[in-house]
């Protein structure tokens, strides 16, 4: 019984049973063409194909043919778009740039995005309408290989080979891009998955690295690696249906009988991993070919030709071939494409624009999941908004119109870029280490000051009269600031402003100084008849050359600390390997020296632009930054992991300043403080300490003070002086490149200084007091002025003023009374209107609080206020009724009341204005306003007052 029971089941089970033609297994088996997009079996195994929305199933009734507009392929020859339509094989130019069009990528509303590899700028054109354009990056990339629009935002994602990362752009706006993707190895083509909120990019990798394609959400994070070990992956293809992705991959060619197999291949694969990788189409002899998708079909473009392919049968129909110029990309563009359903469109996250600079979705599970994002210079705060980031490196470059922060990762308009931090004619800045902190000299005011980049307010003037100032720098282990003048002299301060001195004197035409502070050495550019480089000890003493340049104008000059290599100083102490950058406008070159005697000097000539100027110079972790006073640029190099020569392309930041001076490059956390003897407890100096060779020091004392026997205390006559060191503001001896000389004070002693600024506050005080009684008496007498000028013209109007019959509402006799006089004398207004009904005239005055109110068709209401003073007479433009009661009132000084409209009343106080609407009769309101809001009133209706 149980035997006939299974048998019984198992034929039950396999009744009327037929293998699932719409399987994959089933696909894969069968020769017969599967469905182009959507398929249904029934229980009999027939199938039937259909198609998705914006398709129409073929007369095969398995293809599906795409509606509506015809599709074209767009490409860029470099210099040119054109377009080439799919079914008439119309071949037409949509934009002659005359650019080098490397990439494109399509937005909403029949947008496309081109980037321009020679400026390196990407703009908008609109399809129908290429003349409309509209710049978004015009400053900040490297190179561009792709660019992906996502169409619920409108942001633009592009690809950046050589700095190795993508960008999210927000194109409604002119924010900066912010970095998505970092760190990655030549990343070729990036594409949005707008269903899954997703981005896809692959990288071609380089030197060992092979290539992969990865993911990650649409702010960058959760990356994962799709497939890896491919061989430079480049073009990608997304098929949102049915969940793949394509990818271009080139293969390393396999000869047969003396032939190459193959040397692209498209291939395939779910974006769950969920089916192995299959070979869509193979190509052989093709030199960087691309491609795009749509439905069934491939449209691949290589050199001057392009072909179709479809998909799943790999049958390929020719297009066009011989075209005037190179193809560089291609993109298939049909609207459907481009067009997002009204569920997708209204259920973005990011339409309330809840973000200040850029909003990303970054899920499809939660439709309100979104973040913001920050450029580079900026971070979110706990309420997500950009604030400044006291942490990032920003660039602070010096012109005529003042201090200009610039971003160093910035990608966008380069109107945008530089922000104004401190105006006046800035010629010469340097960054105090480890902070925020920059000091600069203006020209204009002959000051050095030094100022907080984010918080200008604690701006502080160093020194004054100080004139024609050429280089600066910080020792920030001895607090003390070092710069060089026309007049070949080398001057120091302390960097809280008590004293500075001269410490060198009778050199050439010096422009730039560095420090050295470990080794106690500064180094000097200087014009000449045959230039030099010159090392002095930071006290002034012992200079001697270093490098001699015999046709050459060295500018600024900076050192690279970072550590290359020990050797042995000559005392026999080891210490890090360091080299000198130095600019020279003569020669056109930016010099490399390491201070070492085995290694070579080396010259980067500036051949990347025209006619060189490089002046002052700054170094980052990674790059050289150099102003030029012909170009006005602001350009940089990347600094090699050698550091004893440069290499590489230079690179422009375009900023619309005009001619750029100095610039520094500011960091916190810059690096530990030189290690000297200064750093501890002053070095034992009762002033000023300055490091010197040997890890020794000098101990400087102001010009009335001299230094005792123990070579740290400064004192008068052998006796400590009665003032503290923070309160000398005196000048020591001076010391010139041969020894010391006689000093040469620049600046009063503390008493003197503090006498002469207690005369200056006296004076100014008086003379402002001065000022403001006079200013009192003058306002007041215009006031009154105007207040009878105000009523001449109202009594002027009341006389003009009369009804239907001729009847005049005020006679001369009136205007004589004592009574209207008594209004003039107490600032009252009076006030005769009429009602439209009854006929019946009244006047209201000013010695009313409340004046008539009539709920009558026709009567107008008047409000007033106590003790209100008549100010400029208003005037009543419109009055609309369209759904709600709106006006618009301007200010119209002097304006008579004349100009007014017959049939509207109204009546003017300085807190309120009243009106009646001319048209319907209804009554109008009372318009409060105050000092802040004159010229935008608020309208009240009711009874009210505007008070007092």
């Amino acid at each position: 019984m149980f035997v006939l029971f299974a048998v019984k089941v198992f034929l039950s089970a396999t009744a009327n049973h037929y293998p699932d033609p719409c399987s994959p297994v089933f696909d894969a088996s069968s020769s017969v063409p599967r469905c182009s997009q959507i398929c249904r079996s029934d229980d009999k195994g027939q199938r039937k194909c259909s198609c998705t929305a914006g398709y129409a199933l073929a007369d095969d009734g398995l293809s599906c043919i795409v509606l509506g507009h015809e599709p074209f392929l767009l490409y860029s020859t470099g210099s040119a778009l054109r377009s080439f339509y799919v079914d008439s094989h119309l071949d037409m130019p949509l934009i002659k740039t005359g650019a080098n069009i490397s990439a494109f990528a399509f937005g909403v509303d029949k947008q496309v995005f081109l980037a321009d590899a020679s400026t390196l700028t990407v703009y908008s054109v609109e399809i129908d309408d290429p003349a409309k354009r509209k710049t978004f990056i015009d400053t900040g990339l490297y190179s561009v290989s792709s660019m992906a629009a996502d169409l619920l935002t409108g942001n633009m994602y592009v690809s950046d080979p050589k700095q190795g990362r993508v960008f999210v752009c927000a194109t409604k706006s002119s924010v900066p891009c912010s970095v998505v993707l970092d760190n990655l190895k030549n990343p070729h083509s990036v594409i949005v998955d707008t269903i899954n909120r997703s981005l896809l990019w692959s990288e071609a990798g380089s030197g060992n690295v092979l290539g992969s394609i990865s993911t990650a959400r649409m702010d960058g994070s959760e990356r994962r690696v799709l497939v890896d070990r491919l061989v430079q992956p480049s073009a990608l293809a997304l098929d949102s249906l049915f969940q793949e992705i394509y990818w271009l991959e080139f293969l390393d060619v396999d000869w047969i009988d003396g032939t190459p197999d193959a040397d692209h291949v498209i291939k395939a694969m779910k974006l769950d991993g969920s089916r192995q990788i299959r070979t869509v189409f193979s190509m052989s002899n093709f030199q960087n070919p691309t491609f795009s998708l749509l439905s069934d079909t491939i449209y691949i473009s290589e050199g001057r030709r392009a072909f179709q392919v479809n998909k799943w049968n790999r049958q390929t129909m020719p297009m066009f071939d011989g075209v005037p110029g190179v193809i560089y990309s291609s993109s298939i563009y049909h609207p459907i494409l481009c067009k997002m359903t009204e569920d997708e469109t209204t259920s973005t996250p990011c339409k309330s624009d809840p973000c200040s600079h850029i909003c990303v979705p970054i899920s499809n599970r939660e439709p309100n999941d979104f973040r913001c994002l920050c450029p580079p210079g900026l971070k979110l705060d706990n309420e997500g908004e950009c604030i400044p980031d006291d942490d990032a490196e920003v660039l602070v470059v010096a012109c005529q119109k003042g201090l200009y922060q610039v971003p160093v990762d910035y990608v966008g308009l380069a109107s945008e870029r530089a922000e104004c931090i401190v105006s006046g004619d800035i010629d010469v800045i340097v960054h105090e280490p480890n902070s925020r902190r920059v000091v600069f000299h203006d020209a204009d005011e002959n000051e050095i000051t030094v100022a907080d980049i984010d918080h200008l307010r604690h701006k502080k003037v160093l020194f004054s009269a100080v004139q024609q100032v050429e280089g600066m720098a910080v020792d920030i282990s001895s607090r003390v600031l070092l710069w060089t003048n026309k007049n070949g002299e080398i001057t120091v301060g302390k960097l809280d402003g008590t004293m500075s001195r001269i410490i060198v004197k009778g050199l050439g035409r010096i422009r730039g100084i560095t420090l050295d502070s470990t080794s106690g050495l500064m180094y000097i550019t200087e014009w000449g008849n045959s230039s030099r480089i010159i090392q002095c000890n930071i006290d002034g003493q012992s200079c001697i050359t270093l490098v001699t340049i015999p046709d050459g104008h060295p500018n600024d000059i900076v050192m690279d600390t970072r550590d290359m290599g020990i050797i042995l100083d000559p005392y026999g102490r080891s210490y890090k390997l360091k080299t000198l950058f130095w600019s020279d406008s003569k020669q056109d070159v930016i010099t490399v020296w390491p201070l070492d005697v085995f290694a070579k000097q080396t010259g980067f000539p500036l051949t990347g632009y025209r006619n060189p100027h490089p002046y002052a110079m700054s170094l980052s972790d990674d790059n050289l930054y150099f102003t030029d006073l012909n170009s006005g640029l602001l350009h940089f190099v990347e600094m090699p992991d050698s550091r004893t020569h440069l290499s590489g392309t230079v690179q422009n930041i375009s900023l619309g300043l005009g001619t750029l001076y100095g610039l520094a490059v500011v960091r916190r956390n810059t690096k530990d403080s030189e290690h000297t003897r200064c750093l501890v407890n002053n070095g034992g100096c009762s002033h000023v300490c300055l490091a010197s060779p040997g890890n020794g020091r000098t101990c400087l004392c102001p010009s009335d003070l001299e230094l005792s026997p123990d070579g740290k205390t400064c004192t008068v006559d052998g006796r400590l002086p009665p003032t503290t060191p923070s309160e000398s503001t005196t000048h020591p001896l001076l010391i010139t490149a041969s020894g010391p000389h006689q000093d040469n004070e620049m600046a009063p002693s503390r008493d003197n200084h503090d006498k002469l600024m207690l005369s200056l506050i006296l004076t100014s005080c008086i003379s402002v007091a001065i000022v403001v009684i006079l200013g009192l008496v003058f306002c007041f007498n215009k006031t009154k002025k105007r207040q009878r000028q105000l009523m001449d013209r109202l009594s002027r109007f009341i006389h003009r003023r009369s009804d239907d019959d001729h009847v005049k509402l005020f006679d001369d006799e009136h205007s004589q009374s004592p009574s209207f006089k008594h209004f003039d004398d107490d600032l009252s207004v009076s006030f005769i209107f009429r009602n439209e009904l009854t006929k019946e005239r009244f006047v209201w005055s000013r010695q009313c609080k409340v004046g008539f109110s009539r709920h009558l068709p026709g009567m107008y209401r008047l409000y007033s206020a106590k003790k209100c003073a008549v100010c400029d007479l208003w005037s009543y433009d419109t009055w609309k009724q369209a759904g709600r009661r709106r006006t618009s009132i301007s200010r119209k000084r002097h304006e008579p009341l004349t100009d007014v409209d017959d049939q509207v009343t109204s009546l003017v106080t300085d807190d309120q204005l009243t009106f009646q609407s001319p048209d319907t009769g209804h009554d109008g309101g009372v318009v409060c306003r105050s000092s802040s809001d004159r010229m935008t009133p608020t309208i009240h209706t009711g009874d009210i007052d505007c008070g007092p």
